[in-house]
């Protein structure tokens, strides 16, 4: 096919990689676009370009049933041979990540590294992809990433590209082609140009679609052209055809060849562009004809295409397409057999949303619920485990309770317990914080008549911590302190004592008990004594977060400095969640911009789970309220989604707390007095000293009853009963310096209002600094500065923080819904603000936007 209108995007991949040359370091182009729109041909044209002896690394993505695990690894590792292909066959994930990165190491010259069709990419392969952008300050590498622009926000993918905002990108989004390009395509065929480019939308390959389908009369769809064109094929090429398309995107020359018996008709699929020559056989052009020929072969034809592949392949061929052509070809046998084998290799790639879907397909053919067998049981326990690790944590639950059920049947106690145990967690997961304290304390019912002592002791250990779901530290405390004198003798060596000594440790502190602390160095140091690298992880992670919660900042920052350091190499979800918690910590202590920048650096992880996601979400929003910025809203309902209506205490506290501050900034009374009741019921039923001080103080300027004030954190209490200045004092003790302002600023003293505004203009707190302004000047004080903050001032255009970042990220190519996902925001937003910067520029359109604020040095040239 002919590429037009395409010089400037072939220019910038050239410019790209000639960057990389001179610098020796790397850097990515994400090419997006419609399907058909080009972006196989753009790479091509632009690979066909390269000099002599430029390394070249290709590899796609195939839309099967389920994702191959690693698929472009695995098509390069094939087309290399060598050391890669021999780490790539022993199936070893941290092994194939660094021999390919040795390859990319060790090249004698630059190279170009292709991986084309992300949005089918599995979650491993997203992995490869981030794992060598880290490394592209030391790879001499031109990363190419093409995927279709029709991937929805929460698709992994556009977290993983939104993670790549630390290196140098570059993007790249194809538009169809104009009128007169299509009458160009057109040539003297008797057809109208216009209205061709109108039904096409001026795609090149359904232009070309269309016109090749030959006759006067275009055609009303794209799969209509392509069925068109294969009409015209002989008996034999359109047979081989069907099969082709069945096989899959790449056609191996010996499948294929098993699979029709002659494979003599294929050159005759080659010249009329059906297929294009591979390494090791053919593939299609592109994937719209391989759709469009599959789903018109006649199902049951289908089904016994995908019957003889999979014979073909036997027992030797790649797990993957031997799962999806059992699935295919409806083999229950063959599935039983070939699904699990998959699914355990995607897990132990990293791929675990594959494996998932994988096990769920195998428990499709086997006995239903009604009959459970030891191979169901089996596999919902590892369906369930990819699911937890795939982040499904509701699929998890449903997969869970029905082995749940049939554990019963099997009549073992710890067998029973230990599904419920991970059913408990699986609720945990899944914001249901009730439910999981439930399983637990049936874990706990059924392993106590099991004779096994410290199976009990570890199932009491571990319920312990699931009452913190309902916020009864009383009862942690009173239960855990039992359980550990219960055996003074030995219980403090046993595995079940140090996360107990943990658990209870945490919950005195919460409590206001400051004894806790010795339990948790205790915990602590046993963990290390024994080398139990969950438990020194887990030890970390709640002194820094329990510090944080108790205000204790700056024991807190030298908590995460170790650590963090520990649970990175320990455990990847501790060291998650602390850098979740440690975004509250830089709230707290006043460094909003780091604040920011870790949340959303954390947002774009594509690893992070659903309830990791929470305490970033709310950092954000409040720094975003605080500054006085657009959008907290949008990031609280996403927070109070994650927790449910039955989320645990301290979670759902936590985005109530925030919905009554961003109600009270701005000045919203009726929400700030939803979340403040909501916040008062919750503090009712807890002994969280320092929840219920919080409680209070939103209940007091949402004007409810507070109720007793006894035994509340010193700053709070001195807030709620009139001593302003004291508050203040006490605040800043601890490092809470937007505290400490905010409490000076409910004072009626000039001097204390004047310290609360200086307060406030050194941090930016617009909302709360205005607040204090009308305070002063009812005092007769006046000569406050006025006008626009001086960020926006400076800004040449008028343009807002916020709109000179939307305004950056257009400058890179970025559509709306790409600049959602690096912002944080939704794409309606975004509307918003592009429209802002358009209007305040006086441009027509984006590029032109772009352009005037190069113009004007708003933007730097790329």
């Amino acid at each position: 096919m002919e590429l037009l209108e395409r010089a400037g995007e072939i220019a910038a991949l050239h410019d790209a990689f000639g960057a990389v040359q001179r610098s020796g370091t790397g850097s990515v182009v994400v090419v997006s676009g419609d399907p058909g729109i080009g972006k196989s041909a753009l790479v091509a044209s632009f690979v066909a370009g390269l000099g002599p002896g430029v390394g070249l690394l290709r590899g796609g993505c195939d839309d099967l049933f389920v994702a191959r695990p690693l698929g472009p690894l695995l098509d390069i590792a094939r087309r290399m041979g060598g050391r890669l292909r021999d780490v790539c066959d022993r199936g070893e994930p941290a092994a194939m990540f660094d021999a390919f990165v040795d390859e990319l190491t060790g090249a004698a010259a630059p190279t170009v590294v292709v991986i084309e069709d992300l949005q089918w990419a599995d979650m491993a392969t997203l992995d490869l992809v981030r794992v060598v952008a880290r490394r592209l300050g030391e790879l001499a590498v031109l990363v190419i990433l093409t995927h279709r622009d029709d991937v929805g926000r929460d698709h992994p993918l556009r977290r993983t590209l939104g993670g790549l905002a630390g290196a140098r990108l570059a993007r790249v989004r194809l538009g169809p082609l104009s009128v007169a390009s299509v009458r160009h395509l057109a040539g003297d065929r008797s057809v109208d140009p216009e209205l061709l480019h109108a039904l096409t939308g001026g795609n090149p390959f359904y232009v070309v679609e269309a016109l090749s389908a030959g006759g006067d009369l275009l055609p009303d769809s794209v799969r209509e052209a392509v069925l068109a064109r294969a009409a015209r094929l002989s008996d034999d090429a359109r047979r081989m055809l069907d099969a082709a398309s069945v096989i899959g995107l790449q056609v191996d020359r010996g499948v294929l060849a098993g699979v029709v018996g002659d494979a003599t008709a294929v050159d005759e699929l080659v010249d009329a562009r059906f297929l294009v020559p591979d390494a090791g056989g053919w593939a299609f052009e592109h994937d719209v004809v391989r759709r469009s020929v599959e789903r018109a072969v006649p199902p049951e034809l289908r089904r016994q295409l995908h019957a003889r592949a999979l014979s073909v392949l036997g027992d030797s061929g790649d797990l993957a397409r031997r799962a999806h052509h059992a699935i295919g070809a409806d083999d229950r046998e063959a599935l039983r057999t070939v699904g699990p084998q998959a699914a355990r290799m995607a897990s132990r790639l990293g791929a675990h949303r594959e494996a998932a879907a994988l096990y769920a397909e195998v428990l499709r053919v086997v006995d239903g619920p009604g009959r459970p067998t030891s191979e169901r049981c089996a596999l919902l326990d590892a369906c369930a485990s990819a699911q937890v690790r795939a982040d499904q944590p509701l699929a998890a639950v449903a997969t869970l309770e029905e082995l749940v059920s049939a554990t019963e049947l099997g009549g073992d106690p710890l067998a029973l317990a230990a599904v419920l145990a991970t059913l408990s967690r699986a609720y945990r997961e899944a914001g249901d914080g009730a439910r999981s304290l439930e399983a637990a304390e049936r874990a706990d019912e059924v392993v106590a008549g099991s004779g096994d002592a410290t199976a009990v002791a570890s199932s009491r250990s571990r319920r312990r911590t699931r009452m913190f779901s309902v916020g009864d530290l009383e009862g942690i405390i009173a239960a855990g302190d039992e359980q550990l004198a219960a055996d003074p003798g030995s219980g403090a060596d046993d595995a079940w004592a140090v996360p107990l000594l943990n658990t209870v440790g945490s919950a005195r502190l919460l409590s206001g008990d400051d004894r806790g602390w010795a339990q948790l160095v205790t915990s602590l140091a046993r963990a290390e004594g024994r080398g139990w690298g969950a438990d020194i992880a887990r030890a970390h992670c709640n002194l820094a977060s329990v510090a944080v919660e108790t205000y204790q900042l700056a024991a807190a920052d030298r908590f995460f400095a170790r650590g963090l350091d520990v649970a990175r190499s320990h455990d990847l979800g501790l060291y998650r969640c602390m850098r979740g918690t440690r975004t509250t910590l830089l709230l707290r202590t006043g460094r909003w911009a780091a604040a920011r920048d870790e949340a959303l650096a954390l947002l774009r992880d594509a690893d992070l789970s659903r309830m990791q996601r929470l305490e970033p979400l709310v950092t954000l929003a409040l720094v975003r309220a605080r500054l006085g910025d657009p959008d907290p809203g949008e990031l609280l309902g996403e927070a109070a989604a994650l927790v449910g209506p039955a989320g645990e205490l301290d979670l759902s506290h936590l985005v109530d707390a925030a919905s009554a501050e961003v109600a009270w900034l701005g000045g919203d009374a009726s929400a700030l007095e939803r979340a403040a009741r909501a916040m008062r019921l919750a503090a009712g039923a807890s002994s969280y000293v320092w929840l219920r001080g919080e409680a209070a103080l939103w209940g007091r300027r949402a004007g409810i009853e507070t109720g007793p004030l006894d035994g509340l954190p010193a700053p709070y209490l001195d807030q709620l009963s009139g001593r302003p200045a004291e508050a203040a004092v006490a605040w800043a003790s601890l490092g809470a310096a937007y505290e400490s302002a905010d409490a000076l600023a409910d004072s009626d003293d000039p001097d204390e209002l004047r310290r609360a505004y200086d307060q406030l203009h050194v941090l930016g707190a617009r909302p709360r600094l205005a607040t204090v302004t009308r305070s002063l000047r009812r005092h007769g004080i006046g000569g406050l500065p006025r006008g626009p903050r001086a960020t926006t001032a400076a800004n040449r255009a008028g343009l807002t923080e916020r709109e000179h970042e939307v305004l950056a990220l257009l400058g890179e190519g970025l559509t709306n819904a790409d600049i959602a996902v690096r912002l944080v925001v939704s794409p309606k937003t975004v509307g918003h603000h592009v429209s802002a910067v358009l209007h305040k520029l006086g441009a027509v359109n984006r590029r032109e936007a772009v352009r005037r604020a190069i113009e004007i040095g708003l933007v730097a040239r790329t």
